[in-house]
C-alpha cells in the first residue's frame, strides 16, 4: 500500500500514516521502518508499508518512496 506520514510520536518511537486509498489512518512503530531511520521521519513524507493484523491494523516494512 502508499500512504503518508501524517503524525510522528518522536519520544515513543510511533506515528501514523495515512493510506492513499482514504481508509483510516494506520499505527506504525519505528521497528517497522526498512530504509529508513526513525529520525528522518518528516510529515508529509510518502511511503509504501504492508498490513499487519485484522482488528487494529499496523503498517510494517515501511519504505519511502
Amino acid at each position: 500500500m502508499r500512504g503518508t506520514i501524517t503524525k510522528i510520536v518522536s519520544e515513543k518511537g510511533y506515528g501514523f500514516i495515512r493510506p492513499s486509498d482514504g481508509s483510516g489512518d494506520v499505527f506504525f512503530h519505528r521497528t517497522a521502518l526498512r530504509d529508513l531511520s526513525f529520525n528522518e521521519l518528516l510529515q508529509e513524507r510518502q511511503v509504501v508499508f504492508e498490513l499487519n493484523g485484522d482488528e487494529r491494523p499496523r503498517a510494517a516494512s515501511v519504505e519511502a518512496v
